[in-house]
């Protein structure tokens, strides 16, 4: 399990690169640590977010179960789900940052605030991760009714 956190924490590094350069924020990076104005985050396991993470991956598998058919499907929803989860904890970084730099450095200690900026980002990929499967399962409903008439 620790390896499979590290590997989120470290990916999320990846997306969080590549958001402060989107949207223009200066910064340094070496490793783990991002040299930013008034900040140096260290993104370490902790900020693998790994209980939603999970949550998120169980969800899927559950979701995929109950309401897709063809095991490709299924398979499809899970795997997207972990490109989601990554880019969820980098989002989460750079929101954080953001809040944090132009509201209110309280966001950046740990407790309720920081971790609200967490639920937030988890029901947004839950959102997503929900188009997607009503999505899968649209397309086998329609290739069901196609196979029915023929």
């Amino acid at each position: 399990m620790e390896k499979v956190v590290i590997e989120i924490a470290r990916n999320s590094v990846h997306v969080t690169d590549l958001l402060f350069n989107l949207i223009g924020i200066p910064y340094i990076r070496k490793g783990i640590e991002i040299y930013l104005p008034g900040y140096i985050l260290v993104v370490g396991p902790e900020c693998a977010g790994w209980r939603s993470s999970i949550s998120i991956l169980i969800i899927s598998i559950l979701a995929g179960h109950l309401f897709l058919k063809k095991f490709g499907n299924k398979l499809l929803l899970v795997a997207l789900a972990i490109p989601m989860i990554i880019i969820k904890n980098g989002m989460r970084i750079v929101v954080l940052y953001l809040i944090s730099y132009f509201i209110d450095e309280r966001f950046m200690e740990p407790g309720f605030i920081h971790r609200s900026v967490g639920y937030g980002m988890f029901t947004i990929v839950l959102i997503i991760m929900g188009l997607i499967l009503w999505s899968l399962e649209k397309e086998e409903l329609r290739e069901s009714q196609n196979n029915h008439q023929s």
